[in-house]
């Protein structure tokens, strides 16, 4: 394997996680209902499987996070620089945007429009 295609894969892994971790929020968004006020537990969307980190976010917060496709909410010190890009640090959370790799194996990002 070599080391472009070494680094894609462990992008995809990345996003999949990330993916895993973001049904779940919703799932917990769904069971929480819609509160005006007030901050709900979610999970570390960071593209480490293991993770369980919890993060507490206004629902706002979350809505902002999920405007993009490519977006996701990470504890401060779980982004990954190489597959990803920081554009928000917040009290307690860092919302980062998974950066797509183009087929020489550069980081290509890709920011999805609302």
């Amino acid at each position: 394997m070599t080391a472009a295609a070494h680094d894609d894969a462990i992008a995809r892994e990345s996003v999949d996680g990330s993916r895993l971790f973001r049904a779940v929020n919703e799932r917990i968004r769904a069971l929480e209902g819609d509160r005006a006020f007030g901050h709900y537990d979610f999970v570390c969307e960071c593209g480490d499987e293991s993770c369980t980190k919890v993060m507490r976010m206004t629902a706002e917060q979350y809505a902002s996070v999920r405007a993009a496709v490519n977006q996701f909410a990470v504890l401060p010190g779980h982004e990954r620089t190489e597959d990803e890009v920081v554009i928000v640090r917040a009290i307690g959370h860092v919302i980062v945007v998974k950066r797509a790799v183009d087929r020489a194996g550069a980081p290509a990002l890709r920011v999805a429009r609302t």
